[in-house]
């Protein structure tokens, strides 16, 4: 009884305090703030009130913290479907009907979930939390205009060419790949960055799943969703989409080489590191962090003495080349711009700034899921994270640690090499 109230009186009460709202000259934004904030105070009273004593007592404080997120997340998700209706020239008192149905399908299963034994479903959990910000993103990408560095990349691929004084060409093809097939529109712009998002997580996911089992893969899918970083580089447009994706497919193709011993992985790691380096020249660390792993890892020392990891470099070198001439056509303009005149600026390292730096960008969201990987004993069964051996933890320091180490001198600019 509660839903079916709960389904047809919250809502209208929604659209008829935005409607009241819009009608007194209230802003889109504002309006749609307190018209979802209405909707979903009924329908939690309603709620409240179907709901047994005996539940009411079992329901602790925990609850109204999750209430509010789930109501925000309503609301972002509202928001940018009204700005894109927008766009698309419907009037607001018709656009919110669609909009308060996409914030109906996050807060009903979200209050549904709150209520409930969180602990005991973190899976669906999961795939609810990746499904909404996958959807965030495709509404997103075409209602929100461009920033300044996308408009910037928009102009490279008006000119498109093998070289830019500041960056690889790859957001240049993407760019002019996406405009060709949905037009010169934001979305069209930033197609190339969700597709790269998509690659990144797919990536992620197979890494995990290979090194820390299945529910250790979900936990670094919901975050990768999550975390600001990989969710910007997968809605905006910059040379860090393609790195991203780039530097995933890498370090998986390289993971089943070294510690699945796959010998044609090999192949596909050159490829991968290939093409990170025509999208951002900072994939480069990852090749001394690929030789320093083969020295210390007793195991991969053997890859030394065969074919395979030459041959990616001659494939890595090869997807490159074509930079590397541009650049020598051009008084090698970008490798000057990217190296000696950076190199020559003053370094400023402090590590208290370092650890600050880190932990903003990774948020203390991604901080505690690293010390959970470090420091969690796993109980065992379907659910659990598989163990990490020496060789995974020396895989997962190598390509971590060292990247981040290589870039801390110019802690201004950047902590680790992804960025």
């Amino acid at each position: 009884m509660y839903r079916r109230f709960a389904f047809l009186l919250a809502p209208l009460i929604d659209i008829a305090a935005f409607c009241a709202l819009m009608a007194a000259g209230v802003s889109l934004r504002a309006g749609n703030g307190l018209a979802c904030a209405a909707g979903i105070a009924v329908m939690w009273v309603l709620r409240w009130q179907a709901i047994s004593a005996a539940e009411r007592q079992s329901q602790n404080w925990r609850v109204f913290p999750r209430i509010l997120i789930i109501g925000f997340m309503a609301i972002f998700l509202r928001g940018g479907a009204l700005a894109l209706f927008q766009r698309w020239g419907w009037p607001p008192q018709f656009s919110i009907f669609p909009a308060v149905a996409l914030g109906l399908a996050v807060s009903l299963p979200g209050f549904s979930y709150a209520a409930s034994e969180a602990a005991k479903r973190p899976w669906r959990l999961a795939i609810g939390l990746i499904a909404y910000a996958v959807v965030l993103r495709l509404i997103y990408a075409g209602s929100v205009e461009l920033m300044p560095e996308e408009t910037y990349y928009w102009n490279y691929s008006r000119h498109l060419d093998f070289g830019y004084l500041d960056h690889p060409p790859m957001v240049a093809w993407l760019i002019r790949l996406g405009t060709a097939l949905f037009g010169q529109t934001e979305f069209g712009v930033r197609a190339g960055a969700l597709c790269c998002g998509a690659i990144t997580s797919v990536f992620i996911y197979k890494l995990t799943r290979n090194l820390f089992g299945a529910a250790g893969a979900v936990a670094a899918l919901l975050l990768v969703q999550a975390l600001p970083y990989f969710f910007l580089s997968g809605l905006l447009i910059t040379p860090d989409a393609p790195l991203a994706a780039a530097w995933a497919a890498s370090l998986y193709f390289l993971e089943r080489a070294l510690i699945g011993n796959q010998s044609r992985a090999w192949w596909f790691a050159g490829i991968s590191v290939g093409l990170g380096m025509i999208s951002k020249y900072s994939i480069a660390i990852l090749v001394p962090v690929t030789m320093v792993f083969m020295l210390w890892d007793s195991t991969s020392r053997r890859w030394w003495r065969r074919a395979d990891p030459y041959v990616a470099a001659l494939l890595a070198l090869a997807i490159f080349s074509p930079v590397l001439v541009w650049n020598a056509q051009h008084e090698w303009a970008s490798f000057a711009f990217q190296t000696s005149r950076r190199l020559a600026e003053a370094p400023q390292f402090a590590l208290h700034k370092l650890i600050g730096s880190i932990i903003v960008l990774i948020t203390p969201t991604g901080l505690l899921a690293v010390a959970g990987v470090l420091l969690a004993r796993p109980a065992g069964g379907p659910h659990s994270v598989k163990p990490a051996n020496r060789q995974t933890m020396l895989a997962a320091g190598a390509c971590s640690l060292l990247p981040c180490s290589c870039r801390s001198r110019y802690s201004r600019r950047s902590v680790c090499a992804m960025k």
